[in-house]
């Protein structure tokens, strides 16, 4: 057996190696491991949901980041003022983000329906 054959074999499950090496000519050990059109078709839907996920993920912690800079401070300085704005600054762009990132993941899951329902 060549080490072709032998690293195939490695990567087959016990089923399969049986099953090959009780064939004479090895032929199940030519074909090498392939990824599953069935695992790909998966991961395609999986991804508007998790992209959709993640956005609503991002959105928490906006307003999580947010939360802690919304009550304004009852005789703030000059300092307390840049970081209330920097942290009201930067939960806005998060939340930015993650609308975005919702939007799209929602906008992809209902064209995949309609795509779907046509076919």
């Amino acid at each position: 057996m060549n080490d072709e054959a032998y690293f195939v074999l490695l990567c087959m499950s016990l089923n399969e190696q049986e099953a090959c090496l009780h064939e004479s000519n090895f032929s199940a050990a030519r074909h090498r491991p392939t990824l599953s059109l069935d695992c790909v078709d998966a991961m395609r839907r999986f991804m508007p949901l998790l992209l959709s996920l993640i956005g609503l993920l991002l959105l928490l912690l906006a307003a999580w980041k947010g939360s802690g800079a919304a009550l304004p401070y009852q005789d703030p300085t000059p300092q307390l003022l840049l970081i209330q704005h920097s942290q009201l600054h930067t939960a806005k762009l998060i939340a930015s983000g993650g609308g975005i990132l919702f939007a799209v993941g929602i906008a992809w899951v209902f064209c995949r329906w309609i795509e779907n329902r046509k076919s």
